[in-house]
């Protein structure tokens, strides 16, 4: 699924900044640039989830994906960080992971 969602998110990314669209809130519905930040809201939820359910082989693959994520600036670097430290554990709770996303996204 993640697979799906990095493949449509990064096009997204790319046509929302050809046309000028700013990524956030107040993007215009319909616009790339609302699909983008719709997937920046859900994201976190979704990958928590995921993270809390998948083996580990599957948090591996989870951790490159988020590595691609990063390197191409797909979503803010804040948020990548946080996934990424959820992916491996290293917050110090999934609990207090799961409200640092709800801060990021509730700020973006």
């Amino acid at each position: 699924m993640l697979y799906v969602v990095d493949s449509v998110i990064r096009q997204w990314v790319e046509k929302a900044k050809k046309a000028g669209q700013a990524v956030s809130k107040q993007a215009a519905p319909g616009t790339y640039a609302s699909g983008v930040q719709l997937v920046r809201e859900a994201l976190p939820v979704v990958l928590q989830d995921l993270v809390k359910n998948a083996p580990e082989t599957q948090k591996e693959k989870i951790s490159k994906l988020l590595d691609i994520w990063q390197r191409g600036q797909t979503f803010p670097p804040d948020m990548t960080a946080s996934m990424k430290q959820l992916v491996n554990g290293t917050s110090n709770s999934k609990l207090q992971g799961s409200f640092a996303f709800a801060r990021f996204a509730d700020a973006v």
